[in-house]
């Protein structure tokens, strides 16, 4: 999308800050891996924890369409008007029902078989992937090739993902067995603070994380202690959940080494992409394609 967006007159800010802010709501909006491994190390329900992040992610998404449609009031440069071409009202619906609504069903409906106790999150994610298999072969696309790649990744991210529950485990337990996780709980609860108060020192220990460290690093070293010690003030771990996702996803962007701030940097060209359909009079943000 950066390459097509500088072509199109937008400034770089407004190319690659929204995608990567944007980006880490995936992290709240199910299905979220992160989201199931965080449930798994918290010992908390998957589905409630999935469910959860619906209404805070699309909040933010809402957020964020605010924010940068003030920005292109302030700024009209930064964001130009461009003849994006005709497309028919019936193409633009064809383009919509084929490409689009049949994924939305599908995570739509895995998410509600959890809600309400249709299936475990296991059962509906073996249901969601039948159905996506199902709807490759639909589209002509389930050739054997392309189920090879698709088994590889999900093998790649299964095993990383019980590598990190077996080192949070073990972690969990060694903390368990040498008391520190009763020391830690016991000296955190000592300080003349209030139950917010700790909260908001957990969070900002998980963001001032996101400045050194991948999320599932932080989730490995974080969640074993905080769960327990949130459990301990009467969070509802759920809710704990959730804000700690949140506080994840801004780790995702903190400089200097938020995960996203280096995808972005791998993927997004060095200078800006120029169309020779961009005409004489270009706005000030794409003045080097003028």
């Amino acid at each position: 999308m950066v390459p097509e967006m500088m072509k199109r007159g937008y400034s770089k800010y407004l190319s690659l800050g929204p995608i990567m802010g944007v980006g880490g709501l995936a992290v709240i909006i199910p299905p979220s891996a992160l989201t199931v491994l965080l449930a798994t190390l918290g010992r908390t329900d998957v589905g409630d924890l999935l469910v959860a992040g619906v209404i805070p992610g699309l909040v933010l998404a809402a957020m964020y369409g605010v924010l940068i449609w003030l920005w292109t009031v302030i700024d009209p440069s930064a964001a130009p008007m461009y003849d994006a071409g005709h497309v028919s009202r019936r193409e633009k619906l064809r383009l919509f029902v084929v490409d689009v609504v049949p994924m939305v069903v599908i995570i739509v409906f895995s998410v509600l078989i959890m809600v309400t106790g249709w299936s475990t999150p296991t059962e509906a994610a073996a249901l969601g992937a039948v159905s996506v298999i199902v709807l490759a072969a639909c589209y002509g696309e389930m050739t054997w090739k392309a189920f090879v790649k698709s088994l590889d990744g999900t093998l790649r991210v299964t095993v990383m993902a019980f590598l990190v529950i077996l080192g949070s485990a073990t972690f969990a337990q060694v903390l368990a067995f040498t008391g520190a996780s009763t020391g830690l709980m016991n000296w955190a609860i000592g300080f003349d603070v209030t139950p917010i108060g700790m909260v908001l020192i957990m969070i900002g220990v998980i963001i001032f994380l996101g400045s050194f460290m991948d999320p599932l690093s932080k989730m490995l070293l974080t969640a074993p202690i905080f769960f327990p010690l949130a459990k301990s003030l009467g969070f509802d771990l759920t809710w704990f959940g959730l804000i700690m996702l949140l506080a994840l996803e801004v780790g995702y962007t903190t400089p200097p080494f938020g995960l996203l701030l280096f995808v972005m940097k791998g993927v997004s060209p060095p200078e800006p992409a120029c169309a020779t359909s961009i005409s004489p009079g270009c706005p000030s943000s794409a003045a080097s394609c003028c």
